[in-house]
């Protein structure tokens, strides 16, 4: 997970603003399904074998 900022918002559309360090070369960016994603990895601790 990575903290963005918001920039300016436009016709329904939002900017967002990236940390320096992120280089979308080698990271994956979640546009959908986000909150089930984060459920998943947030739960994926609690299980026990």
């Amino acid at each position: 997970m990575v903290e963005v900022k918001k920039g300016i918002s436009v016709n329904g559309f939002t900017e967002i603003i990236l940390p320096g360090n992120f280089d979308i070369t080698k990271n994956k960016v979640v546009l959908k399904g986000a909150y089930n994603l984060l459920s998943a990895m947030k739960n994926a601790g609690d299980m026990a074998c």
